[in-house]
This record gives structure tokens, sequence and C-alpha cells, in this order.
């Protein structure tokens, strides 16, 4: 203990020779304004892109370009079948119209095959046979003359002398 007891008092009467430094809280020097440099890459010196990305970044990269490829291929296959639709609806549509022209060659068909044996039985226009219009006779019995005129009408202005005005027509100012 004595020996310590003697080294402490050299050390103390060595500092107590020099003066001390002012105590400081820190010992840096002025603060530094920070500049931008501008950094140059050369062409090799670039890491590669997925170099500096994280597996999770990575994972949802690839997760929006699998998103994005299976949308592109959705819409193909939209079309594709839009496509085979509209296809679809032009045969139907083409036997549809094929089936229109054998039907209304068929019902043309037998309508004439109709008219024609119209014709052919029952005398037509054989007026021996049978009177073509069934009226001729009625309009020969009774038979008009002029305006609201009639045979009988006419007999009976003959009779009268011609003394009865005509009724009807237009009359003149």
């Amino acid at each position: 203990r004595r020996e310590q007891a003697d080294a402490l008092l050299r050390l103390c009467s060595e500092f107590g020779d020099r003066p001390l430094p002012p105590l400081a809280l820190f010992d840096f020097g002025p603060a530094q304004i920070k500049t931008l440099d501008p950094i140059f890459h050369e062409v090799g010196d670039r890491p590669q892109k997925g170099m500096e990305m994280s597996e999770t970044k990575q994972l949802q990269r690839r997760l929006t370009k699998e998103r994005r490829a299976a949308g592109r291929q959705l819409l193909r296959d939209a079309a594709v079948v839009q496509q085979m639709q509209v296809q679809q609806d032009n045969e139907r549509r083409s036997k549809r119209t094929v089936e229109r022209k054998r039907v209304r060659g068929l019902m043309e068909a037998e309508d004439k095959m109709l008219k024609q044996l119209k014709t052919e039985s029952g005398g037509g226009m054989d007026t021996s046979l049978k009177r073509y219009s069934a009226k001729k006779e009625q309009k020969q019995a009774n038979r008009r003359v002029g305006g609201n005129a009639t045979d009988e009408t006419k007999k009976e202005a003959k009779s009268n002398g011609g003394a009865k005005a005509k009724k009807g027509g237009k009359r003149k100012g």
C-alpha cells in the first residue's frame, strides 16, 4: 500500500506542474456542409438489377408480371371465343337462309300448281260451259244508264213527257 500511495503522489506532482486544458463536452471540428458530388459509373461497374432487390420485392414483381401475362392470355382467349361464336352465328344464319329459300321454292311451286289446276278444271274461260262472271245476268237485268238513272227511271221520264227535271248531278252557278 505504501508503494501505491507513493506512485499517486508522484503522478499528482507531475500534473500539478503543468496547466490543465479547459473542459469541453465534445471535441469535434466545426460542422461541414454536405455536398453532392456526381457519381459516374462505367458500363461494367453497375451491379445487376436483381442484386439490389430484396427477395420480397422480386416475388412481388414476378407476381405482377404473371398477373399481367394471365390478363393478356384471358383477353386472347375471349377474342378466340368471340370469333368462334361469330362463325357459328354465320353458319346458323346461312343454314336458315338456305332453308327459307327451299321452303319458298316449295310454296311457289305449290301455288303455281294450284293455279294451273284451277285453270284446267271447271271450264275456266270457256263461256259455253259456264258464264265467266256470276253477276253478269244481274247486271244485264238492272242496267244503269248514267248518274242515278236506270232503265226504269228512263222509261218513267219518257212516259211523263220529260216534265221532270233531272235530279242529282252538279249545279251550275
